[in-house]
């Protein structure tokens, strides 16, 4: 009785040593998988440049080759994804899994993990130097 006791303190504490190593481990290949979605986007971004040579704007109008938000518009061509699916953005690679957000975000918006530079650095959306297309050189 007292060496099955003793074996299982034993694995107890190999267990105890073991955890915090596998915790950090699938923190990390959390990391890497961010990565790589990033780079699939940059290439998906690539893409829809060179298809059409332009950036996404951050919402392209009805009559544009690629219409509704900068995410629909490079899910279409960057992705060359013709009928995205309605949740496109909480699975593949634009989730993120170390980013942990709530799926009921406040007030109705949709939460997403990345974003993207419609801006630019200035605050008013004109001569910002970002991709948002709406740069006017007479402001």
């Amino acid at each position: 009785m007292v060496e099955l006791l003793v074996v299982i303190a034993i694995i107890g504490i190999l267990a105890a040593l073991l955890l915090p190593g596998i915790s950090q481990g699938k923190k990390r290949a959390q990391r890497i998988q961010c990565i790589a979605n990033l780079h699939q986007m940059g290439l998906a971004l690539q893409g829809f440049l060179s298809n059409t040579h332009q950036y996404p704007t951050s919402v392209a109008n009805g009559d544009a080759y690629y219409p509704g938000t900068w995410m629909l518009q490079l899910e279409r061509g960057g992705f060359d994804i013709t009928q995205p699916k309605t949740n496109f953005l909480r699975v593949g690679v634009w989730h993120c899994p170390s980013f942990l957000w709530s799926v009921n975000s406040p007030g109705g918006v949709n939460a997403v993990c990345y974003g993207y530079n419609i801006f630019g650095l200035a605050r008013d959306k004109t001569n910002a130097l970002g991709l948002y297309g709406d740069y006017n050189p007479n402001r």
